[in-house]
């Protein structure tokens, strides 16, 4: 007897889990260029979609850094927005980044421009 059920007959389907890498404050743009090949590999480019999986990922500390955004996200490139957003208000600018070299670090015997 054979089964006309059509679904007896299928194939189970592949699930795979799709899960971003923890935030790195430290190097925001990295971080993202890390999620986008996440998004690339798993085949992921609507915008909501990529958007709602970094909000969900962020932690509440990292979140209240654009907690703007948020609450009230722009009709279109949410996720773009938010990336700039992250990036721009958690990365240290260069004259930070200057400024903090020249008063944490030694010089020794490396030339100032290694240092940049």
């Amino acid at each position: 007897m054979t089964d006309n059920n059509p679904t007896a007959n299928a194939t189970p389907t592949e699930r795979v889990t799709f899960r971003l890498p923890p935030f790195w404050p430290e190097q925001p743009a990295a971080w993202f260029a890390q999620v986008e090949g996440q998004f690339n590999l798993y085949g992921i480019t609507d915008d909501e979609k990529k958007y709602y999986s970094v909000v969900s990922n962020l932690d509440t500390r990292y979140a209240s850094e654009v907690v703007d955004i948020i609450i009230s996200p722009p009709n279109a490139q949410k996720y773009e927005k938010l990336k700039r957003e992250l990036v721009d208000r958690l990365s240290t600018s260069q004259e930070e980044k200057t400024k903090q070299l020249l008063e944490f670090e030694e010089l020794g015997d490396r030339k100032p421009s290694q240092f940049l």
